[in-house]
């Protein structure tokens, strides 16, 4: 949490995440780690980023031909939508230790994001949290004039 143009994303891009990249902390080269922001529909980014980590997917698609390539993708999208439970399947499923979700501009889901498409997200995050610890962790770089809205 810090101002506006203090370099939060910068320093959590270039620095955390950077870091854990290289594996210098907890064999964290290993890890899926992913960025996004939330915008007004924070299930669409949560479920395109996640989507690009599954390598698994990605080379069954290329090698079953009766897969549409949007499959993995809508597998993800159904299991993120049966809530909680899907998700942390879904957490638990991954061949990574640890599933990583930086969640940048966290102030973006408050004024942008309808209130019950805000609600599942956090409950997902949340959720996640709870049921899977040994396996997700959330970063979020928010700005100090939105604590009260957060709050």
């Amino acid at each position: 949490m810090a101002a506006t143009g203090s370099g939060k994303s910068s320093i959590v891009e270039a620095d955390l995440i950077a870091q854990l990249h290289q594996g210098k902390q907890f064999l964290s080269d290993q890890w899926l780690i992913k960025t996004i922001r939330p915008g007004v529909y924070p299930l669409n980014p949560l479920v395109r980023k996640l989507r690009e980590g599954n390598k698994e997917a990605k080379s069954h698609e290329m090698i079953s031909s009766s897969f549409s390539p949007t499959t993995p993708s809508l597998i993800l999208e159904g299991m993120l939508y049966q809530g909680v439970e899907g998700f942390v399947y879904w957490l638990r499923s991954r061949p990574e230790p640890m599933v990583v979700l930086v969640v940048d501009q966290f102030e973006e889901l408050f004024p942008l994001s309808e209130r019950q498409g805000r609600q599942f997200f956090l409950e997902l995050l949340l959720g996640g949290l709870k049921y899977a610890s040994d396996k997700f962790k959330v970063v979020i770089t928010l700005r100090a004039d939105f604590i009260a809205g957060c709050l």
